[in-house]
């Protein structure tokens, strides 16, 4: 259960700082690079993209 809460940590260490790259360059590739990966049907976004 730890290894899940760390990990989970990691995450959200690595949106706010995702978010904080977005707010001062206001690029938002990284931050929708994510959010697509991340989506329940990612794969098929991923499918129709090619």
């Amino acid at each position: 259960m730890i290894q899940g809460g760390q990990r989970a940590q990691g995450l959200k260490a690595s949106v706010i700082e995702m978010m904080l790259r977005f707010d001062m360059a206001k690029d938002a590739t990284e931050m929708m690079v994510f959010l697509i990966a991340h989506h329940p049907d990612a794969i098929a976004i991923q499918q129709n993209n090619t």
